[in-house]
């Protein structure tokens, strides 16, 4: 008899072995087959362009203009954006290319794979970081391996905009990148060229993945080819050591000029400058940067710090061989020094100790300014600058000449929405006049300005400015009042030697006052009142007289009107501004005695009159289209008798009359007519002269007609009568950046002698 074993009712039977093979099998392969697909659809996707364009849609923060080919092989887009995560900024590349891009899987225990491309090109890079959020100290890596190698063998950007240097473009970046080579055990970058203001660099890096991440790095400074008057720096710079102690030493010499640093970077201490010092020599600063003065500057700066915890200080001390004024493009500082402390621990706290700066240069010594300031832990600062014996002219020729002594203060915090105070106290002593006395106080608190005084004032010479101005979110709104009495602009502004601003008595009396506002419902122009009043007063000898006036009180239209009178001349213009975009202005002119006005008009021609006469009217219309496009049409008449100019050139002119009209579009009715009677210049006469133009811009007829006296030979006449087509209105051309064809055809044309 046989029993059989018994199955305990709640376990479940055994697979045999067949099902657990196949079981096996399918937990095996169903993987397999998934990531096949997956694989084979990636790869799909990355060498057709339809898939390649698709996926680049798929990722976040991504933007890619007018993309064309495929990801594998060549690739092109007109424009890359690239949206960092967390307002971080952005990445635009324009002009993007890139030749054999491929990819493939690795054998190295530290890759997946590597990415490699025969050519990377893009037109600009544009890298606007936003500032980091994140105050906590930076960690030390552990490892710089990357899973995913990438080697670009050709790469070549136009331009490469940084935003910690606006304006300053590097530009013609040739080089390599190897990252993860020598299978994941280094990173290599470099660069064949690379142009920066007047410098031209070239160098290389490497940096080890692992252990102390070892850092080998050196840049070549060459020659520049921006400007040949410039001196070629040649030098270099290295850094040397492990990632978490790096050894940094520049060096550069051009035309007897030096320059030398050394630093000590721990990057992931808590106070990652360990050390600095630098040292030049006759250093011209416009040698590398060409908007920079031109200097020859010797001494050093060093930085002193002990750790963390104990105080840091900066010492510099610096003279100027070359010191010279600013309207002669050089630094008018012949000597500088400053001393500040500061605990890395705290760095809301520092101290200027001292400042000093010796003005002017060895021959044209222009006085000192000293100072001190601090910060508190509470971000409050105070700043005293204290000046000795200060000579304006010898800082700038365009300055008047002066001994300018006294103590400015300011005080503010760190935080924008703090008040901020300025308090000046100055004194003046001036050739020829009464002692000078500056006294002003202003402060801003958030968006609210208030000059409490600003008072100028030497003997009966004085200037007095009050007001107030409001920064709102719809708007503004400021109030201010002025008044000048015998005022004498030239105690400051000296003017060129010889010119018309040094000839003559000036005393300027006037009033103004000022209240406007702008918010969301006064429109494009500001509500409110305007005027500056010129009283009785004097310009280089010249009796002047006048107003300035904007009135836009209540609901009427904003208007703008100015008249000046210059001895027994007088100019006028009214502006209506109107419903803007629309505008119209209105200009008169009575100028029977031009020689009254000789000094002003020299002063803004340079042309000396000893007489004539002018009149004339003129006036212009602007409208703005819907497009965008500003429409100007206006017509005037003017008229010049018995002119006599000595200078620059001696001219004389019996008399002149222009007449015209035109408009904007092409088939605008266009009108200019010039008559000229006797005009006289080096021995040559005009004798006589017309010019004629009627039509349209699309279509006209010039007439010319003239009569000359050489200085030696017969006298000439000339006729001229054209046709002409232009291709459009030259004044819709020029907000349009498009060119015009002009065609003529000479209906005339005679030249006599007799």
């Amino acid at each position: 008899m046989t029993t059989e074993p018994q199955t305990a009712p709640n376990e479940a039977p055994k697979p045999s072995r067949r099902r657990r093979w196949r079981l096996a099998l399918a937990l095996t392969v169903l993987p397999l087959s998934a990531l096949a697909v997956l694989a084979i659809g990636t790869t799909w996707l990355l060498k057709n362009e339809k898939g390649s364009a698709w996926l680049l849609r798929q990722l976040p923060g991504l933007q890619v203009e007018a993309p064309r080919g495929p990801l594998l092989g060549d690739f092109a887009a007109r424009r890359v954006l690239l949206t960092l995560p967390g307002d971080g900024g952005r990445i635009t590349i324009d002009g993007l290319q890139w030749q054999g891009l491929t990819v493939a899987w690795s054998q190295s225990p530290q890759l997946w794979g590597r990415i490699a491309m025969e050519r990377l090109h893009a037109d600009t890079v544009d890298v606007a970081l936003a500032p980091s959020k994140d105050s906590s100290p930076v960690k030390a890596p552990t490892s710089l391996a990357v899973p995913l190698g990438l080697k670009v063998a050709a790469l070549d950007l136009g331009t490469l905009q940084l935003s910690a240097l606006p304006g300053r473009p590097f530009t013609g970046l040739r080089g390599s990148v190897d990252l993860s080579g020598d299978e994941g055990a280094q990173h290599r970058v470099k660069i064949d060229a690379l142009q920066w203001e007047q410098l031209r660099l070239a160098g290389q890096a490497r940096i080890a993945t692992g252990g102390k991440m070892n850092v080998e790095a050196a840049l070549v400074l060459q020659p520049g080819q921006v400007d040949p008057s410039l001196p070629d720096w040649r030098g270099g710079l290295t850094i040397t050591g492990p990632l978490a102690d790096l050894q940094i030493q520049a060096k550069s010499e051009a035309a007897g000029q030096a320059l030398q640093a050394q630093a000590r970077l721990q990057a992931f201490a808590k106070w990652p400058l360990a050390g600095f010092s630098a040292q030049v020599a006759a250093l011209d600063l416009s040698a590398l940067m060409k908007d920079l003065p031109k200097t020859a500057l010797s001494g050093d700066v060093r930085l002193d710090s002990q750790g963390w915890s104990e105080p840091a200080k900066v010492q510099l001390q610096f003279s100027n061989a070359a010191a010279g004024r600013w309207d002669q493009q050089r630094l008018p500082v012949q000597k500088l020094s400053l001393a500040l402390q500061a605990r890395p621990d705290q760095p809301r706290s520092l101290r200027l100790e001292a400042l000093d700066a010796q003005l002017g240069s060895a021959k044209a010594p222009a006085g000192r300014i000293t100072g001190e300031g601090t910060l508190q832990p509470d971000q409050r600062w105070t700043l005293t600058a204290r000046l000795d014996g200060v000579r304006p002219e010898a800082l700038d020729q365009r300055a008047a000449p002066m001994l300018l002594s006294g103590r400015v203060d300011l005080a503010g915090a760190t935080d924008l929405a703090a008040p901020l105070t300025l308090t000046a106290k100055l004194s003046g002593k001036i050739p020829a006049a009464p002692p000078l006395a500056i006294d002003a106080a202003a402060r801003l608190e958030g968006r609210h300005l208030r000059i409490e005084q600003a008072r100028v004032e030497s003997g009966s010479s004085k200037l007095v400015l009050s007001g107030q101005a409001q920064l709102e979110d719809a708007g503004w709104r400021a109030e201010a009042k002025t008044a000048l009495k015998d005022f004498d602009p030239r105690l400051f502004v000296a003017g060129a030697p010889g010119s018309a601003w040094r000839k003559g008595a000036t005393a300027l009396n006037a009033e103004g006052s000022l209240t406007l506002q702008r918010d969301a419902a006064s429109g494009p122009m500001p509500r409110g009142q305007a005027s500056l009043q010129l009283l009785p007063s004097k310009l280089m000898g010249l009796p002047i007289g006048g107003k300035l006036e904007y009135n836009a009180a209540g609901k009427a239209d904003a208007s703008l009107s100015a008249q000046l009178d210059a001895g027994e001349n007088h100019l006028l213009a009214i502006t209506q501004l109107g419903t803007l975009p629309q505008l119209s202005t209105q200009l008169e002119l009575q100028a029977p005695k031009l020689a009254d006005a000789a000094a002003l008009i020299e002063l803004l021609t340079g042309a000396r009159i000893a007489a004539g006469a002018a009149e004339g009217k003129a006036g212009l219309q602007v409208q703005k289209t819907a497009d965008g496009r500003w429409l100007p049409a206006g017509d005037g008449v003017f008229k010049l008798q018995d002119l006599r100019v000595t200078a620059p050139t001696v001219t004389t002119l019996k008399e002149a009359r222009l007449r015209w009209s035109f408009g904007s579009k092409p088939d605008s009715a266009l009108a200019l007519n010039l008559q000229v009677e006797r005009l006289g210049s080096a021995g040559q006469e005009l004798k006589q002269a017309s010019v004629d133009l009627q039509g349209s811009w699309a279509s006209h007829k010039l007439k010319f007609a003239a009569q000359a006296q050489p200085s030696r030979g017969p006298v000439a006449d000339l006729t001229l009568n054209l046709d002409g087509v232009l291709s459009g209105s030259p004044l819709l051309a020029l907000q349009d950046g498009k060119p015009l064809d002009w065609q003529a055809k000479i209906a005339q044309l005679e030249l006599k002698s007799k």
